[in-house]
């Protein structure tokens, strides 16, 4: 049997009347685009494979939303959840692998992070998550230095058939830039490079991204495509602690998986019944997701008489990871109050203003010409950027790129005031 024959079988099999394209292999119940869930087996009009075991074969939905939110809230009662929308958002991550299907669109990374050590980050996504969605832990991976092993690393999870990642261990040394990451995120094909080769391949991407660290810090481009969990412990030694209600977590959720898919089942039949209304909460990229899961959390608790709180506070975080924020609306504002900061400046003479200011000192090398070609990267990202209600320009010329300040109107003269 050699290769060609191999590519002969698979290549006939697209059109065989015979054979199912699998396109999902789930261990929980997915809602499918008809509204209706998936049954033990295949679904071949979605090409769908639910590998239940059988004591979740029959899940029956859970119909009290106090009960509900009883069990859920019991399974993470152990982990310090810094506020509650930090819980809340991370039952909607439980909800996630169960509507990735009808979603059908991107779906953000969630971030469960913590200011310190063994505050429980990856036994929550471990045991809570793995253990309800797959029936088993979920296996982490790590990272990586440089974005083309992050490429070969998403490629190697895709050609596994995998649906959910665990990134373990994300450091704060820089800020993570990854533009492999932040195409997984978004695209609904992948296209990879095959480990050890330099054929590239088009893959399905079927991946629901969960990642942890303790502070770690993110480009701006990754951090609006992330959605925050924070742990925040009261102990100083969070490792000595033995006050736990469920000491094995593992065992008990295991015990209580099919009660807790029943909970998540309920709360989505209950949210389908009331006529699946979008949620009120936004977020640029990801509009189908956050509308649906916002929006049956955001009746689950209207059921409850209770608020909302999923997402609050992303947009703070989001702010928090760009760096270059502050530094540059300060470097705006002292660029305004030069006396004529109306005309075309070159990245020398910016760099001037910005070094008195103090102002991104982290681009100064040992010569003044390697100093200026690394500002003007800095300028190139700042450019477009609002702050003060102005904006950077960029004017190409043949021996000097040269920058104005402008506002909402530039004419074929030149700048106008806004």
């Amino acid at each position: 049997f050699t290769k060609d024959m191999g590519g002969l079988v698979l290549s006939l099999a697209h059109t065989h009347e015979n054979v199912t394209t699998l396109s999902h292999l789930t261990r929980a119940p997915v809602l499918l685009p008809n509204q209706a869930w998936s049954r033990p087996g295949w679904t071949h009009e979605f090409g769908v494979y639910y590998d239940a075991l059988k004591k979740i074969e029959d899940i029956e939905p859970a119909t009290d939303p106090a009960c509900r939110r009883a069990l859920l809230e019991d399974a993470v009662c152990d982990f310090p959840f810094e506020d509650d929308h930090d819980r809340e958002t991370f039952f909607g991550l439980l909800l996630t692998p169960l509507l990735c299907l009808f979603i059908d669109g991107p779906i953000p990374m969630f971030l469960v992070s913590s200011a310190q050590e063994r505050t429980g980050k990856s036994l929550l996504l471990d045991s809570v998550l793995g253990g309800t969605i797959l029936g088993a832990g979920l296996p982490a991976m790590q990272l990586g230095d440089k974005p083309e092993e992050h490429d070969k690393r998403f490629t190697a999870f895709l050609l596994s058939g995998g649906t959910l990642l665990h990134l373990d261990n994300l450091t704060q040394r820089q800020a993570i830039d990854s533009p492999p990451l932040a195409s997984l995120l978004t695209a609904r094909v992948y296209q990879g490079r095959y480990l050890g080769s330099s054929r590239i391949v088009s893959l399905a991407n079927t991946a629901i991204i969960a990642a942890t660290g303790n502070n770690p810090r993110f480009s701006a481009e990754l951090a609006k495509r992330i959605v925050h969990i924070r742990l925040q412990t009261r102990s100083e030694h969070p490792e000595e602690r033995a006050d736990f209600k469920h000491p094995d977590l593992h065992a008990w959720i295991a015990a209580e998986r099919p009660h807790i898919l029943g909970a998540l089942v309920g709360m989505v039949d209950d949210w389908i019944k009331a006529g699946a209304r979008d949620g009120a909460r936004v977020m640029g990229g990801f509009h189908r997701w956050v509308r649906t899961i916002g929006g049956i959390l955001e009746h689950d608790a209207a059921l409850r008489g209770a608020k909302c709180s999923f997402l609050d506070g992303k947009q703070e975080w989001v702010e928090e990871q760009d760096d270059t924020r502050a530094e540059h609306e300060e470097f705006v504002g002292l660029w305004k109050e030069q006396d004529n900061w109306r005309r075309a400046f070159s990245a020398s003479e910016l760099w001037d203003i910005a070094k008195a200011g103090g102002l991104f000192m982290s681009v100064e090398r040992k010569t003044e010409k390697a100093t200026i070609t690394a500002f003007g990267f800095v300028l190139r990202g700042l450019c477009g950027r609002l702050a003060h209600g102005m904006k950077i320009a960029r004017i190409p010329g043949r021996a000097h790129t040269l920058y104005l300040l402008s506002g909402d109107q530039v004419g074929q003269g030149g700048l106008y005031d806004t």
